[in-house]
């Protein structure tokens, strides 16, 4: 019976990534551990970065909003730069 092997890829404050030398990756988050093929794991990480760069591309859009919102009121504590 062959005995598979983990080696740590890469590990994080909230998660690790193991590959098995069998070919599967292990996503450790806290107490749950995926078992993923590698493609899934890469296919994850593109959206998982297409949700990273919306959601920032919407605070810097809401900042936006409130900085001229803030510029526009005459009663407002803030100094333009």
């Amino acid at each position: 019976m062959d005995e598979s092997h983990r080696t740590r890829l890469a590990e994080g404050p909230i998660c690790m990534v193991e590959e098995c030398s069998c070919g599967v990756m292990h996503l450790t988050i806290g107490p749950v551990t995926l078992r993923l093929q590698a493609d899934a794991v890469e296919s994850m990480w593109v959206t998982l970065g297409e949700a990273i760069s919306r959601h920032a591309a919407r605070d810097r859009e809401r900042a936006m909003h409130i900085h001229m919102g803030n510029c526009a009121n005459p009663h407002s504590d803030e100094r333009l730069s």
